[in-house]
């Protein structure tokens, strides 16, 4: 399979994606047993996230088969995360037993180890059949408004598959929204081994208390990172005072208010196009952070 997206050059000139590929498949240019995907990603709409978002949507209407009868499996839709982040959310899924997808899963193919052998196709992803199987599933959990959601609402449009926007889970509360949410919706109990590694994290924060009390945080990064990490942090008792993310959408400032709201009531947050950088030094020049948390 080959996955196409446009860039700022090809969506002013007005390239027409399905044109393009419509007629390379009736002139015989694409193989058989080969498939093209595509999505419009043009750079001056959204974010990275936007794309990323457009891609995993067009992924499954162009690929998931609906069907009539559901399968015992279920659909995740992990976001704008790390491969490890994946795989964690994957040994969560094993350890409870539930049979599931994950779109777009990067794990062993973005971080797949040194060997010294060149591999040209690692071994990790998923499989187009899987895909093409999201269609008779019973349930799709999203994590993340901004990088799932999208994907969600396909999965319903056209296979007709309820689903539910949780928070990545990052954190105490937002792991445990998302795995008894899982457990709810697939009748999967969480296993004790999840539980004593919920108590482990307890005790640990429990021991550090004195040492993160109070302590003054900047954030920055992307909307569905931030929220449930926001919310980890004052469970921490720590002070997210300034945070920024360049992407838009008016249930960040919503969600953000309602997390620090009676908590650090100071906060100061912002998202969109002057949410920057810039912004951030000016914030921080103020009064100073004991940390700084981000991605590039």
């Amino acid at each position: 399979m080959i996955a196409v997206h446009t860039t700022c050059l090809s969506e002013t000139i007005g390239d027409d994606l399905t044109q393009i590929v419509t007629k390379a498949k009736d002139d015989g240019k694409v193989p058989d047993g080969k498939l093209v995907i595509y999505a419009n990603t043009p750079s001056y709409v959204g974010t990275h996230v936007t794309g990323f978002s457009n891609m995993c949507a067009a992924a499954v209407t162009q690929l998931a088969e609906p069907v009539e009868e559901r399968e015992e499996k279920f659909n995740i839709i992990p976001g704008w995360v790390e491969p490890s982040d994946m795989r964690e959310i994957k040994r969560l899924m094993k350890a409870m037993k539930v049979p599931f997808t994950m779109l777009p899963d990067t794990s062993d193919v973005l971080d797949a180890p040194q060997t010294g052998h060149h591999v040209f196709y690692p071994k990790g992803g998923t499989p187009i059949r899987a895909i093409k199987g999201m269609g008779a599933a019973k349930h799709t959990f999203c994590l993340g408004t901004w990088g799932s959601e999208a994907t969600g609402e396909a999965l319903k449009k056209y296979c007709r598959i309820p689903y539910d926007v949780l928070d990545i889970p990052i954190g105490i509360r937002a792991t445990d929204r998302f795995l008894m949410k899982v457990s709810e919706e697939t009748g999967y109990p969480v296993p004790d081994s999840i539980t004593d590694e919920r108590g482990r994290v307890v005790d640990m924060i429990t021991d550090m208390q004195q040492y993160l009390y109070g302590k003054r945080v900047a954030l920055w990064g992307d909307p569905d990172q931030l929220l449930p990490l926001a919310e980890f942090l004052t469970d921490l008792d720590m002070k997210p005072v300034y945070i920024v993310s360049g992407t838009a959408g008016k249930a960040f400032p919503d969600r953000m208010g309602k997390i620090l709201g009676d908590t650090v009531p100071e906060a100061k947050f912002k998202n969109g196009e002057r949410a920057d950088m810039y912004l951030m030094h000016q914030w921080i020049k103020q009064e100073g952070v004991d940390l700084l948390i981000g991605n590039t």
